[in-house]
């Protein structure tokens, strides 16, 4: 009986990648496993393109990419991994991965095509899950709505899409109305077999359906059942993608002047300054430093990374916040204590932070409390350059009177009840069909038809006013 081998962490990552990853290319991810990810499943992209079969590629190393990839994605779904960077993590045995070999060993390969749509996505254009609460209403139309009653209950498997600028999934389904996208099914390599659909949904998690592995297995069942059967599946809507041009293998290798994104070497990735996470207990991060506090965020936060669109960076702003005790809420409320600004944050939220005296601090402030560096009174006033533009435009910044908006930019300050008196309610403007970005199951609503957007709100404030900079106040 032959000697079973053990793989490596770092062996499955240099078949991911196809070369052998440098000290240094991990940097940008500044040992944060959610960004360090990304960057695996870039890798994964970039080397399933080159090597397919379908493309003239070996299947046997084309196997062992999907092999690697799959161990490595089991084991972060898992938490298993804390860095993909540290020497201690490429060190140490992967768990699984010859059982995973065989699993794959005489299992149909998807298409190239599967892998092209797939590597053009940055966060899973799809996600399935139970329904938080009774409030959303099937979307579908046509001919595909099955449905008699549009309202999802609460604990229903519901199924959506991304929108883009929102960041959130929306445009939720019944499970019976979900026409199946060919991005999932054309990912399938036996539509007949039930255990190796579930194996290829698995599969996609983190990269097109997010959301499976974590529906109970009921649930799991139901969706393999509609997506085996093929009456479900929507059908191919034929584009000029430019993925349906690229060349083969041979093709590259005859041709020097082939694009580079397909190029075998890749450098490191370039070292940025980007955020650094604080970790309680660590570089004087103080655990628990924001207990009793309750935080409501806006605006978004790029060099978090992660969500997309106006959720950009917020699930993990948000988780940030409840790392070290704090409460996270969407609504600013008398119990409201620390308003966290990223870019462009939502004008109604800053309005209602500022007139109830609530401290406006952005993520680097925030930091500097979390590390004891500074006290909440000791946050210098925000200024706020720039508010969004909101969902499709319809920002209440763009009708708010002028000095509502100076107001909330902290030009000028709010004046404060003397004696106890009760702080003066929010001004209220007429509705405009507001996205509310902070409630999951609503759905965005579009915005009027000639609805002008602007590029900033600098066009409503008179140049020989703006904000005086100095080195005692914060912006944003």
């Amino acid at each position: 009986m032959s000697r079973s081998r053990k793989k490596k962490i770092g062996d499955l990552l240099t078949s991911i990648f196809g070369f052998e990853l440098s000290e240094d290319y991990f940097s940008v991810g500044c040992g944060d496993p959610d960004e360090e990810w990304k960057l695996v499943k870039k890798g994964f992209h970039k080397n399933c393109l080159k090597t397919h079969p379908d493309k003239g590629g070996d299947a046997a190393e084309f196997r062992n990419i999907r092999t690697a990839f799959e161990v490595l994605r089991e084991m972060y779904e898992k938490n298993q991994i804390s860095s993909f960077s540290s020497s201690a993590t490429k060190t140490a045995d992967a768990p699984r991965y010859e059982e995973v070999s065989e699993e794959f060993k005489d299992m149909p390969t998807p298409c190239w095509e599967f892998y092209a749509a797939a590597s053009e996505e940055a966060v899973p254009t799809y996600r399935a899950e139970l329904a938080k609460s009774g409030r959303s209403n099937c979307k579908q139309t046509g001919k595909a709505k099955k449905c008699m009653n549009t309202n999802i209950s609460m604990n229903e498997l519901r199924l959506g899409s991304l929108d883009l600028e929102s960041g959130s999934y929306t445009r939720w389904n019944h499970l019976s109305c979900f026409r199946v996208p060919n991005k999932i099914w054309k990912g399938l390599t036996n539509p007949d077999d039930a255990n190796q659909v579930d194996r290829d949904l698995r599969s996609m998690s983190h990269v097109v359906l997010s959301g499976f592995a974590q529906l109970p297995p009921d649930a799991r069942h139901s969706l393999v059942q509609h997506v085996m059967n093929k009456e479900n599946w929507a059908r191919e809507r034929k584009s000029k993608a430019k993925i349906e041009s690229q060349p083969s293998v041979e093709e590259k290798e005859q041709d020097p002047s082939s694009p580079a994104k397909f190029e075998t070497h890749m450098v490191a990735a370039p070292q940025t300054n980007k955020y650094q996470m604080p970790i309680p207990g660590i570089d004087g991060a103080q655990p628990n430093i924001l207990a009793g506090k309750t935080i409501v965020i806006t605006g978004t936060f790029p060099e978090l990374g992660g969500g997309a669109g106006l959720n950009l960076g917020k699930d993990k702003a948000k988780a940030l916040c409840e790392r070290f005790g704090a409460r996270v809420t969407g609504s600013v409320s008398g119990k409201t204590n620390i308003l966290l600004v990223g870019k462009e944050p939502g004008f109604s939220k800053v309005s209602q932070a500022r007139t109830r005296g609530i401290t406006l601090t952005s993520l680097d402030e925030l930091t500097n409390i979390i590390k004891g560096q500074k006290q909440l009174e000791d946050v210098p006033p925000l200024l706020v350059k720039d508010f969004s533009a909101g969902y499709g435009g319809n920002s209440l910044a763009f009708i708010a009177p002028e000095n509502e908006l100076r107001l909330a930019q902290g030009i000028v300050q709010p004046i404060m009840p003397q004696g106890g008196a009760s702080l003066p309610k929010p001004v209220k403007h007429p509705p405009r069909n507001n996205f509310i970005d902070d409630d999951d199951d609503d759905e965005p609503v579009a915005p009027p038809p000639k609805k002008k957007k602007a590029s900033s709100t600098a066009k409503n404030t008179p140049q020989d006013e703006e904000p005086p900079k100095k080195e005692s106040q914060n912006y944003c």
